[in-house]
């Protein structure tokens, strides 16, 4: 799978509030939970079934050990079912919306096993943080969809001076192949989770998103941040390896914003610039912005 050479400088796209001077001053940012991302195909991986039956009901039990959920199993008809899920209301669903498009090999017990092998995934994932982050400064795209218009900031960290922590994980977004994990790769990391599976797992679940969105050329960087079923707490929002290097000003950012931020981050070696268009096109092009 590709692994590009990490850029020196990388992006964020902000809108500015009341929070945001307390965020650059200590260099705070945020690992977001993927479930709310504001596309919800992103992080929503399908699952690719290439084990056999036996693999699959092992590979079932092993995702309910991993999350300490109680789990059955009735022999007689082979079956792994979480204690407490109902599953016979769901065979419509199967029949009507994946048996016509689905392949046809996968039969309703097989369907059933990857559901719940899903589920569990999904659970999973919640305890990851998403820092997500662009490789340009000048989509006009990004700053009206992140930047409020050109009424916010864009904020360059220097990279280099990043060293990742042994749970965190930088790479390239991909917008050219499946959203889909196979039960042979989830079966391997969950009985053997060395820094070579976990790479083959978590790229398809956090590293991959649809061709629409290439015009972001995004990068992310992930981290286990809690193991306490709070998905909002406070590990989610941490101090970030990487310095910053220049604020960008939009458009249309206000005087008494760009005041604001000069005066809380001038003392920090911080450069500062104001972006513009270019006449006669659609390019946009930054100039130093005086602090004087």
């Amino acid at each position: 799978m590709p692994n590009h050479p990490q850029p020196t400088t990388l992006y964020k796209y902000l809108r500015f509030d009341d929070k945001i001077l307390n965020s650059l001053a200590q260099n705070l940012v945020r690992y977001t939970d993927p479930k709310k991302f504001n596309d919800p195909i992103d992080c929503d991986p399908s699952i690719e079934v290439d084990s056999d039956k036996n693999s699959l009901e092992d590979l079932c039990a092993l995702m309910l050990q991993e999350l300490g959920k109680p789990y059955r199993i009735t022999i007689a008809r082979g079956n792994i079912i979480p204690v407490g899920t109902a599953h016979d209301h769901e065979y419509q669903v199967y029949k009507s919306d994946f048996k016509p498009h689905g392949p046809p090999a996968l039969d309703y017990y097989t369907w059933s096993l990857a559901k719940v092998i899903k589920e569990c995934l999904m659970k999973i994932m919640r305890h990851y943080g998403v820092l997500s982050l662009a490789r340009d400064w000048n989509c006009p795209l990004m700053w009206s969809h992140y930047a409020d218009q050109h009424q916010g900031i864009c904020v360059a960290y220097n990279i280099e001076t990043t060293a990742p922590g042994k749970d965190d994980l930088m790479r390239k977004v991909e917008y050219n192949r499946p959203p889909s994990v196979k039960t042979s790769d989830l079966f391997r990391w969950i009985t053997d989770k060395t820094q070579e599976n976990e790479i083959s797992l978590v790229v398809p679940l956090f590293f991959v998103k649809a061709p629409h969105w290439a015009y972001e050329n995004e990068w992310r960087t992930i981290r286990w941040v809690t193991d306490d079923h709070i998905p909002d707490s406070s590990p989610r929002v941490t101090q970030f390896q990487g310095t910053i290097k220049e604020i960008l000003f939009g458009v249309r950012c206000p005087p008494e914003v760009q005041a604001k931020i000069v005066v809380e981050m001038k003392s920090k070696g911080v450069s500062f610039y104001k972006v513009r268009r270019v006449e006669n096109s659609f390019e946009l092009k930054r100039g130093i912005f005086a602090t004087e």
